[in-house]
């Protein structure tokens, strides 16, 4: 019995778009002090990284569910890796299923390297 799911969607991430951790981001990217202090970076450094990174995270919606969006895929990514919370902390804080927030930490971080790691870690000469 320890597979079988009880709930479709568990009565806690059906409240997600009214109590989940994710409702607060339009007030924390309001003030860019408080944007820092959520995100350890700037309201203009959060939207570059998800402008570069949002085509790449969307996923499809279908007829069962409708799909978590790029922002607040990288919220709970940034969130993960400047707190350093556990998976299943931050399920309960944004109302995902523990596996949902792995996945897309996982997922968003392989992305964000993949993108920027060109950029910012470029091979070291072979002079020095």
């Amino acid at each position: 019995m320890q597979g079988r799911r009880r709930y479709w969607v568990h009565p806690i991430c059906k409240e997600r778009g009214k109590t989940g951790e994710f409702r607060m981001l339009p007030q924390i990217l309001a003030d860019n002090e408080k944007c820092l202090a959520y995100f350890r970076m700037t309201k203009a450094t959060f939207q570059n990284l998800l402008e570069l990174c949002g085509p790449h995270i969307q996923k499809q919606n279908t007829n069962w569910r409708r799909a978590i969006p790029p922002i607040e895929r990288l919220t709970v990514t940034l969130r993960y890796l400047e707190t350093g919370n556990s998976f299943r902390s931050l399920a309960f804080s944004f109302r995902l299923r523990f596996r949902t927030v792995r996945c897309i930490v996982q997922e968003t971080c392989v992305l964000i390297w993949t993108l920027l790691q060109p950029q910012f870690l470029l091979k070291p000469d072979a002079e020095l």
